[in-house]
């Protein structure tokens, strides 16, 4: 919502009402609502939860009949940890002690970078939010000895290399948050759709926007957006014909816009 220009008042409504649904205290008529929201859900977006391939963990000290009155509510299956997730086991606590590192390297490479994907692609977060993530994800690859954080051998811009240059294969956040903003730019620029024509009122009604820039008061997420379109618009070449270019600003002489040639 904040990438779309939302009020952040009408964002803090949304996340309470959602907030207010998920973190559930366990009782039945809570328990309806989560899966009332869930059935809202797929009716909405076409998107259906697999049930079969969803499970329930409870804290150790959960009485059988909390634990048999959210299976039959929520029709998952109650499993313990570790549990799987895309083919890696998933621990907690201690249980990470046991993984060797070449475990934890395959961990992070395919489970723990792979969750945060989805909520990346909807929004921007700060700089600060992504330093945090990855200062976990290198205490976690690292581990510990005996309570102790283990010296870091190499810095995070050297796991995030390829094998070939000696790195651990691992994906920056960083890169995939530009990867993202450079395909909503893409999408903006080429696509017609109802976000585009809301963006198209909301920034650049009256200029091109290639030009428009951001001002104080704007969303986080045009802010990025504005920082990379220069640089990812010089890759997009237009083609005459359809009467939908403009002269000036659009790339369509294969040596960028004419606009930059002229004081």
């Amino acid at each position: 919502m904040r990438r779309m220009g939302f009020n952040e008042v009408w964002i803090d409504i949304i996340f309470r009402h959602v907030s207010s649904n998920w973190y559930s205290c366990g009782c039945r008529k809570s328990l309806e609502l989560l899966m009332e929201a869930l059935t809202t859900y797929e009716k909405v977006l076409g998107q259906l939860v697999n049930k079969k391939k969803s499970c329930v963990v409870f804290a150790p000290n959960s009485s059988l009949d909390s634990i048999q009155r959210i299976k039959e509510i929520t029709g998952m299956e109650h499993k313990e940890f570790p549990i799987k997730y895309l083919g890696c086991p998933l621990y907690v606590g201690w249980y990470a002690q046991f993984l060797s590192t070449g475990g934890r390297a395959i961990l992070i490479r395919h489970v723990l970078l792979a969750l945060p994907v989805h909520l990346l692609a909807a929004i921007y977060p700060h700089k600060g939010v992504l330093y945090q993530i990855e200062r976990m994800l290198a205490r976690f690859f690292w581990g510990n000895s005996e309570g102790k954080k283990r010296l870091h051998w190499a810095s995070g811009d050297k796991l995030c290399m390829p094998y070939s240059e000696g790195g651990a294969n691992f994906r920056k956040l960083q890169d995939i948050c530009n990867a993202f903003t450079t395909k909503q730019w893409w999408n903006l620029r080429t696509s017609d759709s109802l976000w585009n024509n809301f963006l198209m009122i909301k920034y650049f009604q009256r200029s091109h926007p290639l030009i428009k820039q951001w001002y104080s008061g704007n969303s986080h997420s045009w802010n990025a957006v504005c920082k990379i379109k220069r640089e990812v618009d010089t890759h997009i070449l237009w083609k005459i014909g359809k009467g939908d270019i403009a002269f000036w600003f659009d790339n369509w002489t294969n040596l960028g816009p004419l606009c930059k040639f002229l004081p």
